[in-house]
């Protein structure tokens, strides 16, 4: 938990610190609405990385802040050695607010923090082993561009390190943990 706290006050400080250095200039998109697809890779401790895909809502209020809702929904299938095949379908619903200090006219460079709800189901050899509810906080930076013939589509990527947890109360010897870096990358068309 001190970790969660100390990586939120490092995002609130380069967020105020940034504010001072917005630009004038009118970036693309402000006022619209964007819908699209949206991935996210974490690497764990795991041996294979978590990948998640779904469907995105963007909207940048102004030209500098943005508010973005995600749902994602991703499978894992593990071989462990010597031990049982296991399996899990997650499904996860975040929201992310973003500050975006560099505004230019076919680009932005952002900030910001994404935090949202989950829950998986695990398998061993076919069998149900465990079912986790677990929260997510994942701090971030990224940018999204858009061409200047096609404004009204912008690509974003975006790199961060996710924070989750659970308290579900259960004594599995299974426990749900996508804590790691992460990749996010996405398309939004505005209207």
């Amino acid at each position: 938990m001190k970790k969660i706290a100390k990586t939120i006050a490092v995002a609130a400080t380069a967020v105020i610190v940034g504010a001072g250095s917005a630009t004038a200039t009118e970036g693309p998109n402000v006022g619209s609405v964007g819908v699209g697809p949206q991935v996210i890779n974490m690497w764990t401790d795991y041996s294979e990385p978590f990948s998640g895909a779904g469907l995105s809502l963007r909207w940048w209020a102004t030209n500098e802040f943005g508010v973005e809702g995600n749902v994602y929904y991703g499978t894992t299938d593990e071989n462990i050695p010597s031990g049982p095949e296991f399996s899990s379908d997650t499904i996860l619903g975040t929201i992310k607010l973003m500050y975006a200090p560099v505004v230019n006219d076919n680009s932005r460079f952002y900030v910001g923090l994404e935090g949202g709800l989950g829950s998986s189901t695990w398998e061993a050899d076919g069998v149900e082993e465990d079912s986790d509810d677990y929260y997510l906080v994942r701090p971030l930076i990224g940018t999204e561009f858009n061409f200047s013939d096609f404004e009204e589509v912008g690509f974003n990527f975006e790199v961060g390190y996710g924070f989750t947890g659970e308290d579900d109360g259960d004594d599995s010897e299974y426990e749900f943990d996508l804590t790691g870096v992460s990749i996010g990358l996405g398309a939004h068309y505005y209207f």
